[in-house]
């Protein structure tokens, strides 16, 4: 990805004469990362994504609690299984988690899915956030 560092005497929405429509570029002020542009493309499937996402996604946390509604008979029937939900709905419980998704896909097309292994102790990822490299 290509960086443009911004000085505060030239103006942000002056950045040359060069197109940049062959992948993202990075503006950065101060050595921190201020915006980003995009080929167009890019941008307008991120706002259709966007539109059908929006942010606290209602959605998901309803199938989320279909989950939690479901989990202690899934616990008695489907010990270390993948359940699927769809809507508020148990759709699907399986061994083989990406089998579940594409049977699931086949049956609604390409849709958002809950996917959970039914566990009796949820497991704990953790994720390291990005680190700040200083170069010499």
């Amino acid at each position: 990805m290509q960086t443009i560092t911004l000085k505060e005497s030239r103006s942000p929405y002056t950045i040359g004469d060069e197109v940049f429509v062959k992948e993202p570029v990075l503006l950065e002020r101060d050595g921190q990362a201020i915006a980003a542009i995009v080929p167009l493309d890019e941008y307008r499937a991120f706002i259709a994504w966007r539109k059908q996402h929006p942010k606290g996604d209602v959605k998901l946390e309803k199938d989320r609690d279909a989950y939690i509604r479901l989990k202690p008979e899934l616990l008695k029937t489907h010990l270390g299984e993948y359940a699927v939900i769809k809507d508020g709905e148990l759709v699907a419980v399986g061994q083989d988690q990406q089998t579940l998704i594409d049977q699931t896909y086949q049956r609604f097309g390409v849709v958002d899915l809950y996917v959970k292994r039914v566990e009796t102790q949820e497991r704990i990822y953790h994720i390291p956030g990005p680190r700040k490299v200083m170069k010499r």
